[in-house]
């Protein structure tokens, strides 16, 4: 067999998600203590943003778009237990462009699976 070759994803840069061998496992033991069950045994890391989630649902009339809610929500509390801090999207005005983010990012990865699909044709 011949040499492997390193896909780079510019988007991802030089991290976990394209990485391999020494460097993936060293990028692993970093991550590894977020994810340590003992992390979830407090569950306050959800209250701001499921209590943001319900002050926004509360005040709608009628039928609620939920998945840009969710999207946010997953947002909040995905930067607050990895960062410390959230980015409150929840809280921010619909005029932020959450869902440009959104869109971006869908488009980003929509992008990079067909990149990793194609190889060398790309």
């Amino acid at each position: 067999m011949g040499a492997r070759r390193q896909i780079t994803f510019p988007m991802f840069g030089d991290g976990i998600f394209t990485q391999e061998g020494a460097p993936w496992k060293h990028s692993r033991e970093l991550l590894r203590p977020q994810f340590h069950y003992k992390q979830y045994d407090n569950l306050e890391v959800f209250r701001e943003a499921i209590d943001n989630l319900i002050d926004i649902m509360s005040q709608e009339d009628g039928v609620v778009d939920l998945q840009p809610l969710f999207f946010r929500l997953t947002l909040d509390v995905t930067t607050e237990f990895l960062f410390g801090e959230s980015v409150k999207s929840l809280k921010a005005p619909k005029s932020t462009g959450e869902q440009t983010f959104a869109d971006a990012f869908n488009t980003a990865q929509a992008y990079i699976a067909k990149r990793f699909r194609l190889l060398d044709l790309y």
